[in-house]
């Protein structure tokens, strides 16, 4: 009875390693087609080791550095919040943040961005590449509101002139020089990105 006993614990026990082998060969082999530039080819291998364990923190957050590297910034955002949820670790919680961040910032939604950079520095302080990112990801915030803003005042000016277009020509002159002058200072005052963001590579987690 022993003896049986003994097979079957030896048949589990094998049979859960090659399980663990497995999904941890996939996770492996995902991350050399990555580093290969096969992005679609790692997205696979990802997805076939978390079929094998849906709880696996490397298995997310690599298919979202691939779903990034593919510019499907959605799906990776939300792949990489998935193993926000396995891990406790305060760095890889920060890198996670980061690549967030990143993945916002991508799709051009600032406030979202601006927000998870900054829970990335709450866990990891010294992080210069995220303050950076931040200040970059502040600064198209606001560009992009001084765009809008001189947006809305073309239209208004427009109005203006219809209104006042049967009542005198000079008025209108002056109005046209006033909105040139106007248009000069706010691409004067607007602060441009800087060439050097390179900054946008996603932080990594390699082999499992």
């Amino acid at each position: 009875m022993n003896k049986y006993v003994l097979i079957i614990l030896l048949i589990i026990s094998v049979f859960s390693s090659n399980f663990a082998q497995s999904k941890r060969s996939l996770i492996n082999d995902g991350v050399e087609l990555y580093k290969n530039n096969k992005y679609s080819d790692a997205e696979v291998n990802f997805k076939k080791g978390l079929e094998k364990d849906a709880e696996l923190f490397h298995g997310h957050f690599n298919l979202g550095d691939a779903y990034y590297k593919q510019g499907r910034y959605d799906e990776a955002i939300q792949s990489f919040k998935n193993s926000l949820a396995l891990t406790e670790n305060k760095n890889d919680k920060a890198k996670i943040y980061h690549n967030i961040g990143n993945s916002f910032l991508k799709s051009q939604k600032y406030p979202e961005s601006i927000e998870a950079y900054k829970n990335a520095l709450k866990l990891n302080p010294q992080d210069l590449e995220t303050k950076y990112n931040l200040s970059y990801a502040l600064n198209m915030m606001k560009q992009d509101q001084n765009n809008n803003s001189s947006s809305s005042n073309r239209i208004k000016t427009t109005r203006i002139r219809i209104r006042i277009s049967n009542s005198s020509k000079i008025k209108i002159k002056t109005i046209r020089i006033k909105t040139r002058i106007s248009r000069i200072r706010i691409n004067r005052n607007s602060n441009s990105p800087k060439t050097k963001f390179l900054k946008m590579m996603p932080r990594e987690f390699l082999k499992h």
